[in-house]
């Protein structure tokens, strides 16, 4: 190996003894440095000889190495970051030369590495690159899924940024969400992770809401069939509907968004978390309620199975209370006559139909939150201002609600100053 590299230092004086020491075996001490020293050598490479004699140092170098570990290291120096054009760009050998090194990387335990450098050759036969990333997402163990999937998020969003001119494959959106999928846990993503693919899809487009329906009964079956715990369907945030381009006025008629809203309600007797953040999820396909409150007021005077009524008026909760699309949806709740159900069963449906989600009072310790005393004025005004007597009986039952937990907070209020 010595007399190898004589020969290239006379020809790269820049290739410096401390990069020839990676390449023998016992010297971890140096191999940090050595590893960095040769990738900074094929940088100059690349500038100054061009694509195709930088792959052949890499090649002979990687073929040098005394093991894989660093065969890996120096793969991953030299091409885990975007080759701008200006450094002369990756030239069709190296794509198929880093390409070819998933067996590598995956023997080695290191898919995630692998799948962060391939993805950055997304402008390159992007038919085959698909293929492999998939297979090498198939390979990869279960407890690396969630790296390597947020890797190739952030690959491919610098692939994108790379060039902007470049045109993203065709329905790359859905294929790249598709991969997502195989995370156990969506929250796994990152806060950047996940704003690198809100960018992507800005550039590429949002997925259409017909997609969702299938995703989430695919999340679900992952849940359902998990004995450890570790599989979340949806995220606290529900990712997944926000990756979705909402419902507009255009929409309204057509029968695959129709039908995809259906499918989409009928995850309200999902008991996982799916049918938990269904509300939330809804609210953000349909914000405008166009499509959705109508479908659910349809189902609900088609049924009289009370915990049916109850999973279908949770729906309400996710629209803000009295606004249209949820007196759409509460319409039939509070229109029922009061002898179909007892007072038990029906304070449950109103409580159903109450906006969901967790709400922050804070006070002085000793103070009652000024939130609950809004509340039970807010809770009278709406009360007096209702014409349609099929609601008073709901704004009844939601002021008396509202002037309990004021009490309550008054009295506890009260033991925490001694009174």
């Amino acid at each position: 190996m010595g007399s190898v590299y004589r020969g290239k230092k006379a020809r790269d004086p820049d290739f410096t003894d401390a990069a020839v020491f990676a390449f023998y075996p016992n010297n971890q001490m140096t191999m940090g440095l050595s590893i960095t020293a040769a990738s900074s050598w094929v940088v100059k490479v690349r500038r100054t000889r061009g694509a195709e004699d930088a792959h052949r140092v890499v090649d002979t170098l990687v073929n040098t190495c005394s093991d894989d570990q660093r065969r890996i290291r120096l793969i991953r120096q030299v091409y885990d970051r975007p080759v701008y054009r200006e450094d002369g760009g990756l030239c069709p050998t190296e794509y198929r030369y880093v390409r070819s090194r998933a067996k590598l990387f995956l023997d080695c335990g290191q898919g995630p590495d692998f799948i962060k450098i391939v993805a950055l050759g997304l402008s390159h036969d992007w038919p085959e690159l698909k293929g492999l990333i998939e297979r090498t997402l198939n390979d990869t163990p279960r407890e690396q899924i969630s790296d390597a999937v947020v890797s190739l998020v952030r690959s491919c969003f610098w692939a994108l940024e790379e060039d902007m001119s470049q045109e993203a494959p065709t329905q790359f959106g859905v294929w790249l969400l598709d991969q997502a999928l195989l995370l156990p846990d969506l929250n796994a993503l990152t806060s950047t992770a996940e704003w690198e693919l809100d960018e992507i899809l800005k550039r590429v487009g949002h997925l259409p809401v017909t997609w969702l329906p299938g995703a989430l009964r695919r999340r679900a079956e992952m849940e359902a069939q998990d004995e450890s715990g570790g599989v979340i369907a949806i995220d606290h945030g529900a990712l997944l509907s926000r990756c979705v381009a909402p419902i507009t006025k255009a929409h309204v008629g057509n029968p695959e968004i129709s039908k995809a809203i259906a499918a989409l309600i009928d995850l309200a007797s999902n008991t996982g978390t799916i049918g938990c953040c269904l509300p939330r999820l809804l609210l953000r396909v349909d914000p405008e309620g166009l499509v959705v409150p109508q479908e659910v007021a349809n189902r609900l005077r088609a049924t009289s199975s009370p915990d049916d009524l109850r999973r279908l008026a949770r729906i309400a909760g996710g629209y803000a209370i009295a606004s249209p699309p949820w007196r759409t949806i509460a319409q039939p709740i509070v229109e029922r006559p009061s002898s179909e159900f007892g007072l038990q069963e029906r304070r449950r449906l109103f409580s159903a139909l109450m906006p969901t989600g967790v709400k922050a009072r804070w006070a002085t310790p000793g103070e009652v939150p000024q939130q609950f005393a809004d509340d039970t004025q807010r809770a009278q005004e709406l009360l007096d201002a209702e014409t349609d007597t099929a609601f008073r009986a709901f704004w009844e039952w939601h002021l008396a609600a509202a002037k309990a937990e004021l009490r309550r907070e008054e009295e506890e209020a009260k033991e925490e100053r001694g009174e």
